[in-house]
């Protein structure tokens, strides 16, 4: 992905667990005409990407233009210059700002467009992780004044609580015993246990097989030959 629309994770995908306020805040501030800049703080994993490109997926599905911009990707691809001009759009959801560390000309163009979103009543959403900081005085100043939301981790309870919704959602029967066993034998950030829950549900397809702690370690153990 580059700068692009994200329109794959919505709201309503979002398992909420110990976030439900958190999540609450961000739609109002989607839905506050005043805009401005909101930063969006969580450890790997706890779920930012989602919610930015949630964000931008509602802006789309209002008929508003929004660029969603994955930093893990997007420094790879493209110039600093690619951020002229993006404060024309109704929103802006700039992914994992601590990748900007070691990449000054980028903090530059970034506080640059904050600025201009800002002054043109636009709504800029970054996300980060606690207690970052950058080397550029003046984009340490906006995110200090910014519109500040924090995200908790899920409990490994939360985590069984989303491997069983999402069974329900694929037509899966995830027995809370095979829950825990995946979380006790799997690491548990939550791409990676999605990914399983997508091999179960092909696997179990296949083979016509019920979901038991038997057939889940066969099929995992064969994942595992398989490098995958």
């Amino acid at each position: 992905m580059g700068l692009q629309d994200a329109d794959h994770a919505d709201f309503e995908s979002f398992y909420l667990g110990p976030n439900r306020a958190t999540v609450d805040r961000l739609r109002r501030w989607l839905d506050d005409p005043r805009g401005g800049l909101l930063l969006l703080l969580g450890e790997l994993g706890s779920g930012r990407s989602h919610l930015l490109q949630a964000a931008c997926s509602e802006v789309s599905r209002r008929d508003g233009t929004c660029v969603y911009l994955p930093l893990d990707v997007v420094l790879g691809q493209f110039s600093p210059d690619a951020l002229l001009g993006l404060e024309s759009v109704h929103l802006v959801a700039v992914d994992d700002l601590p990748l900007l560390a070691a990449a000054p000309a980028w903090q530059d163009a970034l506080n640059g467009l904050i600025s201009r979103v800002i002054d043109g009543g636009g709504r800029i959403l970054v996300s980060g992780r606690p207690n970052m900081t950058l080397s550029n005085p003046g984009l340490n100043f906006r995110l200090g004044m910014a519109t500040v939301l924090s995200l908790q981790m899920l409990t490994d309870e939360d985590k069984l609580g989303l491997l069983q919704e999402r069974s329900r959602i694929k037509g899966m029967k995830l027995p809370r015993d095979v829950a825990r066993f995946l979380l006790r034998h799997q690491p548990g950030d939550l791409p990676h246990l999605m990914s399983i829950l997508d091999a179960l549900d092909y696997a179990s397809l296949a083979a016509k097989r019920r979901l038991t702690i038997p057939f889940v370690s066969s099929v995992l153990r064969r994942k595992g030959r398989r490098g995958i």
